[in-house]
Parts: C-alpha cells; sequence; structure tokens
C-alpha cells in the first residue's frame, strides 16, 4: 500500500508527525497530512494524486514545513528502496489555510506513480 510506504517515508525524514487523516484533537505545533485524491492503473503502473498539507502555528512556518516536504517527495525515489515506488512528481503548491480550526496549512500536490 502505497500509503504507507509514504507515511513511514515522511515520518523517518520530517522533524514532525505526518498523518493518513487529520488527528482529533489537533496536535500542537506542526504536523503533516496527507491524501489520494484520485488516479489511475495502465500497464500494472498506478498514477495517483496525493495532496500533502502542512500545518503549523504560524504562515511562515507551514510554508517552510510545506518546502521540506517538497524537498523530502522529490528525493523520495532514490530514498525509498525496495518499495513499489516508481517515481514523484510535483505539480503546484499554495496557501491553504484552515478557516475552521484556524490553524495555518499549506497544500503541495504530486503525482505518485507506483506499482501495486
Amino acid at each position: 500500500m502505497i500509503e504507507k510506504v509514504l507515511l513511514d517515508y515522511l515520518n523517518s525524514k520530517l522533524d514532525c508527525k505526518c498523518y493518513l487523516e487529520v488527528p482529533n484533537p489537533l496536535p500542537k505545533g506542526e504536523f503533516v497530512v496527507f491524501e489520494k485524491m484520485s488516479g489511475t492503473k495502465e500497464n500494472m503502473l498506478y498514477n495517483h494524486d496525493f495532496y500533502f498539507q502542512s500545518y503549523a502555528d504560524t504562515m511562515y512556518k507551514a510554508t517552510l514545513l510545506n518546502n521540506k516536504v517538497i524537498n523530502a517527495l522529490d528525493e523520495a525515489n532514490q530514498a525509498i528502496n525496495n518499495s513499489s515506488l516508481v517515481s514523484t512528481k510535483y505539480v503546484r503548491d499554495y496557501n491553504f489555510t484552515d478557516t475552521t480550526t484556524k490553524k495555518y496549512r499549506y497544500q503541495c500536490i504530486y503525482e505518485i506513480y507506483h506499482l501495486d
């Protein structure tokens, strides 16, 4: 399951906790949440779009955390060995502050190519 591969990898690379869903209650400080949005499969190769949301107490910290996520995902192809991950492709990132929780949040979108 590619979500587990990405979760383990990001938790090893970032100095904050990563989750597959927004925790309740919200953690203090910084954390990352990511989820699969959509995808396709062709010739045994999956292409899924994922969003990665970087939460922090200030916009500046959310932006810095977002950049750390981007750097980690850009390096994931070489860093993750013996997995089904084939490649990661940056699509875009933007301010996505959560007005409901009043937490600063930045979001980046990636295409993740993987096997099985």
